[in-house]
């Protein structure tokens, strides 16, 4: 039987036929895209987008840098740009002023911004291409030690020939042509300069401001027991790990990165040396300037007289308030400062300022001839020991109000004999009502006084129940005065500390919160006479020595000599 074959494959020749033809056809195809431009309009698109993307970032950078220093308050200009500013928003960018525009390069385009800060893209940079890098070594140290730059450099097409460094810089590390390390004392700007075998040169910058000066310091706020220690410098945030206070040798403060410091506890009329400011990084540490002060004699040098017109500037100065530590005003011409604390003379006592626009006059329109402006006395003035010893009140009830206390201070033996009553200004003062019956104070009334005792709401910010209570009185009868503010601040009415050096126990004008106890008194005296109870009542008190707060009833006994006795310590104003 005859085989018969089939083949059906295909033939070398026909294979090679058919890679001809297909290789003749991509020829045309390419020949046909390439003369339409195709490949050079995707790279043309490509580099345009490139460009659009950089003019972006560069002009979004110059709109951070205005939005930044316009708050500071200061300019951006092309000088400022080109001074740091643009090097320090964005990386790999440089940057250079030249007939009234800059011209740098940029993530290798070249660029240019005009006088109105418009960028514009100029394309690739073209040519022989410096590259090079200079590069701070990072952390902080004080000036006397010295930071390293290593600088690189490296060339498209010839040869480097050398790195020139500017005078400041040091040489520590000579690696080659093209890398060098230099070291520099101070913080700045340092620019380096690339050379090569065909004259190219490119400049390399170098910001340093990781170098720190030594911290100044200043002195200020000095007062007969006190000053403050400021460091001036306006370090980087977080630079400074610690800074240690001295006085005389002795450290006063450390583990603070707090810039000032109020040194207290101190003697008036005293110098004090050798006052400085260590500052640390970490192990590395700088000594300030030294500073030395004498503090001041806490006495008061203006007359009475000029002390009047003082208080009455104070009185018509609005910025200064009762939480004012310290009061300047314009008198006469002439600038006049006085502060909580400071003490004066009067006819043969010493008293001392507690306060500033504190106490509100009862009479604005007139006090000072013409109106005051904040309404309240310019000065409120304490005496620093009692003038008497005597009885609050001899009755079974009452309050400030009707008090034997105040109407003996306001009268002619005590008001009456001041060399400066005519000064005095009469003010409005709260206190809490009186006893009636067997009821507890409910309310504050308000009195007008010369002379009067300082209340519980004037020395404590805090009281027996919490709330609105002052020491031991149910109510706020007053606002407690700067000088209490400073020195008890909120420390508890009844917690013992070392406020004053001299022992009294006076009376205030705060009614004492609750009755304390009662006796049962004859009426008559037959057998049959009828019996009452008569309840007592009482005042706070405070004890200077120990800064609390006390209490003490009236009468001792309705019969017989019963008055209980108290130091006296009154406050006025000027």
């Amino acid at each position: 039987m005859k085989k018969i074959i089939n083949n059906k494959g295909i033939t070398l020749v026909a294979l090679v036929i058919t890679i001809v033809i297909l290789l003749i056809l991509a020829g045309v195809s390419i020949q046909a895209i390439t003369n339409t431009g195709l490949f050079a309009n995707a790279k043309k698109a490509k580099e345009k987008s490139m460009e659009g993307q950089l003019k972006e970032e560069i002009s979004l950078a110059i709109q951070s840098i205005q939005t930044e220093e316009i708050y500071k308050g200061n300019s951006v200009t092309l000088e400022t740009l080109a001074g740091g500013q643009l090097e320090k928003e964005l990386k790999d960018i440089t940057a250079e002023l030249t007939d009234g525009e800059i011209n740098g390069e940029y993530k290798d385009y070249e660029y240019t911004i005009d006088s109105n800060l418009n960028v514009t893209i100029n394309g690739p940079v073209t040519g022989v291409r410096i590259k090079g890098n200079a590069e701070v070594q990072t952390g902080y140290v004080f000036e006397g030690s010295t930071v390293e730059i290593k600088v690189t450099a490296s060339i498209t097409e010839g040869t480097i020939t050398g790195i020139e460094a500017p005078e400041e810089a040091t040489i520590k590390t000579d690696t080659s042509a093209t890398e060098k390390v230099y070291t520099v004392s101070k913080s700045g700007t340092y620019i380096f300069k690339v050379t090569t075998d065909s004259g190219k040169t490119k400049k390399l910058k170098a910001k340093v401001d990781n170098i720190l000066s030594a911290p100044q310091i200043t002195i200020s706020e000095i007062t007969e027991n006190s000053f403050k220690i400021n460091v001036e410098n306006d370090y980087p945030e977080g630079a400074i790990t610690e800074y240690r206070y001295s006085v005389g040798g002795t450290v006063k403060q450390q583990g603070t990165t707090d810039k000032n410091y109020t040194v207290t506890g101190l003697t008036q009329k005293t110098k004090y040396s050798n006052i400085k400011v260590i500052a640390y990084i970490n192990n590395l540490n700088k000594e300030s300037n030294i500073e030395k002060i004498t503090t001041k004699q806490n006495i008061i040098t203006y007359s009475w007289d000029e002390i009047a017109e003082i208080a009455k500037a104070i009185s018509n100065d609005s910025s200064i308030t009762d939480d004012s530590e310290t009061a300047t005003v314009i008198v006469d011409g002439k600038q006049k400062t006085l502060s909580i604390g400071e003490k004066k003379s009067l006819d043969g006592k010493v008293v001392k300022i507690i306060g500033f626009n504190h106490d509100v006059l009862s009479e604005p329109d007139t006090a000072y001839v013409t109106s005051s402006v904040t309404g309240k006395a310019g000065i409120s003035f304490e005496y620093i020991s009692p003038i008497e010893n005597n009885e609050m009140n001899h009755a079974t009830g009452g309050s400030w109000v009707d008090s034997t206390a105040r109407s003996r201070l306001n009268g002619n033996s005590i008001y009456g004999k001041l060399s400066i009553k005519d000064k005095i200004k009469k003010v409005k003062k709260e206190s809490s009502d009186s006893y009636s019956g067997n009821s507890n104070p409910t309310k504050c009334e308000t009195s007008d006084d010369y002379l009067w005792l300082l209340s519980c709401g004037e020395i404590w910010d805090n009281g027996y129940n919490g709330g609105s209570t002052r020491g031991y009185t149910k109510l706020t009868d007053g606002k407690q005065y700067k000088y209490y503010k400073t020195k008890l601040g909120s420390k508890a009415f009844n917690e013992s500390g070392n406020y004053d050096e001299k022992y009294y126990d006076t009376w205030l004008r705060s009614v004492y919160y609750k009755y304390m106890g009662y006796e049962k008194y004859n009426q008559g005296t037959s057998t049959n006479a009828s019996w009452r109870y008569v309840y007592y009542f009482g005042f706070c008190t405070f004890n200077n020595v120990r800064g609390v707060c006390g209490s003490s009833r009236t009468l001792t006994s309705l019969n017989g000599n019963g008055n209980v006795h108290k130091d006296i310590v009154p406050g006025f104003c000027i």
